[in-house]
This record gives C-alpha cells, sequence and structure tokens, in this order.
C-alpha cells in the first residue's frame, strides 16, 4: 500500500518583488480618473469662482 504525499502548505512568505499588489493597483487607477475627472471640470469651476466674485 502507497503512502500519498504529504501535502505542502501555502507560504505565507510577503512578497519581495516590487509588484503593486491588487488595492495599490486599484488606488492608482482610481487616483488617475478622478486627476481626469478634475482636470476636465477646472475651467467651469473658475468660471463659477470668477461669477461669485463679480
Amino acid at each position: 500500500m502507497e503512502v500519498p504525499p504529504a501535502m505542502k502548505k501555502k507560504s505565507t512568505k510577503k512578497k519581495t518583488d516590487e509588484e503593486p499588489t491588487q488595492w495599490e493597483r486599484r488606488l492608482k487607477r482610481d487616483v488617475h480618473y478622478n486627476m481626469r475627472l478634475l482636470e476636465a471640470m477646472k475651467p467651469f469651476m473658475d468660471t463659477f469662482m470668477t461669477s461669485q466674485k463679480a
């Protein structure tokens, strides 16, 4: 009768490479999207602020 090989435990070591984690990629994507949105809104915000001063 053969003995099945022992199952190896999953490694819990921290990654040593500098590849970004999932939440870092998501954060970078969200920040990039928000910056593009704000850049598109800036002319309208400037116009609004100048009209409020007058």
